[in-house]
């Protein structure tokens, strides 16, 4: 863990206790800074173990003299309304951040010469940085991943040693918290619309994401997906003297990288140079994959390697856990776990990756269901719909004269849905992306993933 040394003496308040809030008091006491906490769950606040000396109501104390407020991502900052804690806070101009600050601010003092990778976007992010972990350890440098990915919170982190390289997840809701954020390597990989119950609009869910390059100077790198409006505009928009590298899944882009066909094609060097097949390794199966993988690529360029570097550590990348990965085989039954795809967008990729789908989704629906990719079902036979958006989400299957059937939990679909594939016979894929947040069922895509994964393995086996 990091300790927060810049925050000695200080007193700090920390304003939910989930995984990075429990991991803020953590790093901000071993600074020796004085920390109080609250959340506004009682059950949270009991689970801390943190014991009457910080867990203090803010409102039962002088918030004048609170120097920072550390506040959880998943707390409204803005929208629809602020909280109550960040409107205690503005009255007594107390500055509001989140853990991603913190770690920024304590390297930055440190004064060690470290090299900072920042992911963001709304789908891909979690496979690019799993990427770019991957090959740069293939490579041997010292690199550490952690941030919204979820394997590691960023104050969890070791302290940087010299030449140490942190590849961090970013999501709009800790770029909210991180007015800071100075990337040496900022990847926008897309945006669609997702979190709007948080933002808004798509217009200010696109600026939050944009801000990822906001600080960059003529010493950092700009890299940003072109396959999208809204990052096409914020790529025009970057400051001309930052070093811009654009990517695309599926077209040439000017001064960039992109895919076609599996190969991967750039003109940064002021000629066509294609670098060879990749995507069709399993985990890097599927037309999304070749963002993600384009981005990666962008970024082991940036730091000065060339694909003969590295090539192979593609081949040992076995892909990220609950997005498109393939967990057994049953008769004609092929198993996909894409718990992952917590939107629309990300489901979308996943149906046009597979043949003869047996679909399992829903779950707490966003924004605008899955209307948005109606025109993407041709491969699915059936849809098996669980959760709260089983009224919307019924709706637009009919409306494209999809099959499909309300099982109202997992394991009643999973069932169903064995039965519908192994009596049809042919080669079928029972793919699980829900399209949606788990929060009505679930605790997260992760406890979700891990319960279909037990239940086809019980069936398998």
């Amino acid at each position: 863990m990091i300790a927060l040394h810049h925050r000695k003496d200080q007193k700090i308040f920390v304003f939910g206790l989930g995984l990075s809030g429990i991991s803020s008091v953590n790093a901000l006491l071993k600074g020796e800074a004085t920390v109080y906490a609250w959340d506004d769950s009682p059950e949270m606040r009991a689970s801390s173990d943190l014991g009457d000396k910080i867990i203090k109501d803010p409102r039962s104390i002088d918030f004048s003299d609170i120097d920072a407020l550390i506040l959880s991502p998943g707390i409204p900052l803005n929208y629809p309304n602020p909280h109550w804690i960040v409107e205690i806070a503005n009255k007594n101009k107390v500055s509001i951040i989140g853990d991603i600050q913190l770690f920024l601010d304590e390297i930055l003092i440190s004064k060690v010469p470290v090299k900072m990778i920042f992911v963001t976007g709304t789908n891909g992010k979690s496979t690019t940085v799993s990427i770019i972990y991957h090959l740069l350890k293939f490579m041997k440098e010292d690199v550490q991943l952690g941030g919204n990915i979820g394997i590691n919170g960023v104050l969890e982190l070791e302290y940087p040693k010299k030449n140490s390289i942190y590849v961090i997840e970013i999501s709009s809701f800790q770029i909210e918290l991180t007015p800071r954020l100075k990337p040496d390597i900022a990847v926008l990989l897309n945006i669609s619309p997702d979190h709007l119950d948080r933002h808004g609009d798509i217009k200010n869910y696109s600026m939050i994401k944009s801000r990822i390059f906001l600080l960059q100077d003529n010493d950092d790198t700009a890299i940003i997906g072109a396959d999208d409006k809204n990052t096409i505009r914020i790529s025009n928009g970057i400051r001309k003297e930052i070093n811009t590298i654009r990517i695309s899944k599926n077209k040439e882009v000017r001064n960039g990288i992109w895919g076609l066909d599996g190969s991967i094609i750039t003109n940064l060097d002021k000629k066509k140079l294609t670098m060879g097949k990749l995507s069709h390794k399993k985990s890097l199966a599927g037309e999304h994959n070749l963002q993600n993988i384009v981005a990666s690529i962008a970024v082991l360029r940036s730091l000065g390697y060339s694909l003969d570097d590295y090539e192979a550590g593609f081949h040992s990348y076995l892909g990220l856990k609950y997005r498109m990965e393939v967990i057994g085989y049953y008769k004609n039954i092929c198993f996909v776990n894409d718990s992952k795809a917590t939107n629309a967008e990300a489901s979308r990729e996943a149906i046009i990756s597979c043949d003869n789908i047996y679909w399992i989704l829903g779950g707490l629906e966003k924004d605008d269901g899955i209307n948005q990719i109606k025109n993407s079902f041709k491969n699915i036979k059936k849809a098996y719909l669980i959760g709260s958006s089983i009224k919307s989400f019924s709706k637009t299957l009919l409306e494209k004269s999809i099959d499909y059937e309300i099982c109202s939990t997992l394991d009643i679909a999973i069932k169903s849905s064995i039965f519908d594939a192994v009596k049809n016979k042919f080669k079928s894929t029972i793919l699980f992306s829900p399209a949606c947040a788990s929060y009505d069922q679930f605790k997260n895509y992760e406890q979700r993933g891990s319960v279909f994964n037990r239940y086809i393995k019980d069936y398998i086996e």
